[in-house]
């Protein structure tokens, strides 16, 4: 998988407990925002076409995951995320 520079995406809160917020997802094309367990399993998924997006944690177990984020299907970038309630 290509990989382009890190972008300049924020991701709050850290840890989190039900709801992830990432902002400034780079313009243009369509974004797909991951979460991977620590199995490499996406665990959840979504896309959207606008610079932001909020990923519901209700569901997952408290856990370190990786946030992945592609921008047409290239990685754009990666972020470490702590499930805690």
């Amino acid at each position: 998988m290509e990989e382009r520079s890190a972008s300049t995406a924020s991701v709050f809160p850290n840890p989190a407990s039900d709801r992830l917020h990432v902002n400034g997802l780079r313009t243009g094309g369509t974004k797909e925002v991951r979460l991977i367990d620590a199995l490499g399993r996406t665990v959840s998924s979504q896309r959207t076409t606008t610079d932001r997006a909020v990923v519901d944690l209700s569901t997952l177990e408290d856990s370190t995951y990786l946030l992945e984020v592609l921008t047409d299907g290239v990685r754009s970038s990666v972020s470490r995320i702590v499930v805690q309630r």
